[in-house]
């Protein structure tokens, strides 16, 4: 029971995080530099922490590069929202 508890309070601390999708790609090389390329470009990307994520889409493997880890998804929004307005490309996402 107790491995239980710990997993329900490990599902909803990952329920309660938010990120910003800013590349998808099946260019694992592409999407690795696209993060210091993003970050250089967008202020608001420079102290996030980041990640990549891979996924098999269509027998494929992508691979997402989500910045963030917000506890709010209004957070991940207005920086979504200020990398847009600076002529960038984002999706919130829950992690």
């Amino acid at each position: 029971p107790k491995t239980d508890a710990k997993k329900t309070q490990a599902a909803a601390a990952a329920a309660d995080t938010w990120q910003i999708q800013l590349i998808a790609s099946a260019n694992k090389q592409a999407v690795e530099d696209a993060w210091k390329d993003l970050s250089a470009t967008h202020n608001v990307l420079k102290s996030m922490p980041h990640e990549i994520e891979s996924a098999t889409v269509n027998g494929g493997t992508f691979y997402r590069l989500k910045a963030g880890a917000f506890t709010e998804r209004s957070g991940a929004d207005k920086a979504c929202a200020e990398i847009k307005a600076n002529g960038g490309s984002c999706i919130v996402k829950q992690k």
